[in-house]
Formats: C-alpha cells, structure tokens, sequence
C-alpha cells in the first residue's frame, strides 16, 4: 500500500513539472517567437524645432501592439547620426537621408512630413525679392537651408559668395550655427539692416523678441513653387532602417495612420504643445504657438508613393540623386 501511495505521488509531481514546463516553452516561444507574438522596442529619432512638430500627437502618447516605442529629440547635428545609435526611424533633412542612402546606409523613406518652413527676415530693409538682396549679407545655417538658398538664386541669375562683408553685384552668405545666432543680430540691429533666414518657429520666435520692424523679405515656399511648379518641397522625411521595414509593415501602418491626425491634434491643442515638449526637454516647450506658427511649418504626411517624384526632382536640382530602392512602397 505504502509503495502504491508513494508512485501515485510521485506520478502527481511528474505530471505537475510537465505542466510547468510546457508553459514554459510556450512563453519561450511567445518571447522569441516572430510575427505579432513577439515583444520588439523602437527606436525613434527626430530634432528638435519643425520635424518634432511633424511627431506631436506621438510624442503625446503612441502604442502599438507588443511593441513599446522610445521617443528621442536631439540637436540638428546629432540627426544624421541617429541610424549609428540604433535607431529605427529618424525624421531627418530628405537631402541628408539620401546621402546616407547613397553612401551604403540601409535605409528606406517611409514618407515626407516637412514641405518647407523657411523665410528670409529683415529689419530696417526695402529688399523684397531675391535681385534685391544683390550688395547685401544674408545669415544662414548650414545643411539643407544653404544648399536650398544657393540653387534658388543659381537658377534665378543671381551671384553669390560667401562671407560676413558685403559684395557688390552679388548675395553674400554667412553661414552660422542655428537660429541662435541669427536672432540676436536681427534684435541688435539699431539701425543697421539686418537679413537672416529663419525656419518656423523660429520666425515665431524671432518676432516675438525683435517686435514690429522685423518683417518676412522672402518667403522661400514660394520662390520654390515658381521655379519647380511643386507646392513646397520635401524639406524633411520620416526614415526607416530597410530591416525595420521588412520586419514589421504592420506597425508602419498604424504609424503612418496615427501620423495623417497630427494636424488636427495641433490645431486642436495649440496650448497644451509645450507641455507635451516639455517632457522631452525640447526647446519647444518655450514656445507660443498659433496657427500661423503652423502654418508656416507646412506640415503634412505623404506616403514614399506620392511623394518619389517631388523627392527625386527636389534632390537633383540640389546635387543628389537616388534610386527608387530608396523608397518604401507598399501600393
């Protein structure tokens, strides 16, 4: 009796462990399995200014599935380095991602968000057009502003040199830093004419500190429309690891679905932005927001799709080409 007893407990626990470790296996496979099942972190870069408007309704809380998505503003000049840190998408500069495309980078454009944000600004100035400009020193930052300002009076018969002293006949660039630069001249200008080019919202900003005599010269959308027949341009771009990309299409849908509502969430939140930037340590959490701030962002989403034409003629006309590997269709 005692022997019969004793294998029937036994059989018990031998069935019990049984139990346990099938359970277990099954969470193995659920943790390491692939598909929907397993649990996966993002990694999301954007700078600072525009391209974090572009994300605000995510930066105010976005999920998806097992995934759990980590939202990282960095400095301008941190941007182009975001793919070395790990990251899976980067809103960048369209010229600086086709570059990393160009040099080897395994990376997709998923869409484009920014359509140019940026304007000449002038204090104690008659200038009102490009040809205008000719004798005078305009301050601007480096990256993709130059390089926009320089094919526009290219293709406009316009001279151009760089410097800080004045040429006859010809627009002189000053290539500064960031707006922090430029602001401060346009305040302290007294009576000297002052032109810098500012992107939204740092024009917000600009004319907030500077007041009334501050005033738009060149509004650089427009300049582009004339010359390309293309409204605005795709200043900046929501980016993607090509691996990211064949891995899991189905959250770049849902990221995509969430991102087409941000203008309605910024139209319907002007107040509460800051303190949604506030928690990312964003310069923008500074900020008075209006709706012609926004505006002035030219904000939208277009899809890799409806979007390569305008992306591949606005990087040829700046020196860059790409193939269509470059871009994330789905359709």
């Amino acid at each position: 009796m005692k022997t019969t007893k004793t294998k029937r407990i036994f059989s018990i626990v031998i069935a019990a462990v049984l139990v346990l470790t099938c359970l277990a296996c099954l969470a193995a496979c659920r943790d390491k399995g692939n598909g929907e099942d397993e649990k996966y972190t993002v990694k999301f870069f954007m700078p600072d200014g525009t391209p974090a408007l572009a994300a605000a309704n995510l930066l105010n809380g976005f999920s998806y599935s097992t995934s759990t998505t980590e939202f990282n503003i960095v400095t301008a000049d941190q941007i182009a380095t975001a793919f070395n840190q790990g990251a899976d998408f980067a809103i960048m500069p369209t010229i600086a991602a086709a570059k990393l495309y160009s040099n080897g980078a395994q990376i997709k454009l998923v869409s484009t968000n920014v359509f140019g944000n940026l304007f000449i600004m002038g204090v104690n100035t008659t200038a009102t057009t490009l040809a205008d400009l000719k004798g005078k020193v305009v301050m601007v930052t480096v990256g993709t502003t130059l390089s926009l300002t320089q094919y526009l009076l290219r293709a406009n018969g316009i001279e151009f040199a760089d410097g800080s002293e004045p040429v006859e006949g010809k627009v002189v660039l000053n290539s500064v830093a960031d707006a922090s630069t430029i602001i401060p001249k346009l305040k302290t200008a007294g009576s000297n004419e002052v032109l810098g080019l500012l992107g939204e919202p740092q024009v917000t900003k600009a004319k907030s500190m500077v007041g009334e005599g501050l005033k738009t010269v060149i509004d650089l959308q427009a300049e582009w429309t004339a010359l390309t027949g293309f409204t605005g341009y795709p200043q900046a771009s929501l980016v993607a690891t090509s691996a990211f990309c064949e891995a899991h299409p189905d959250y770049i849908a849902a990221l995509l679905t969430e991102m087409e509502k941000n203008a309605d969430f910024i139209s319907e939140n002007l107040d509460n932005l800051p303190e949604i930037f506030a928690q990312y340590e964003s310069n923008l959490a500074n900020m008075t927001f209006s709706a012609e701030t926004i505006t002035g962002c030219n904000l939208r989403v277009e899809k890799a799709s409806a979007v390569k034409a305008s992306v591949k003629d606005y990087l040829s006309r700046l020196g860059q080409t790409v193939d269509d590997g470059f871009f994330y269709v789905t359709d």
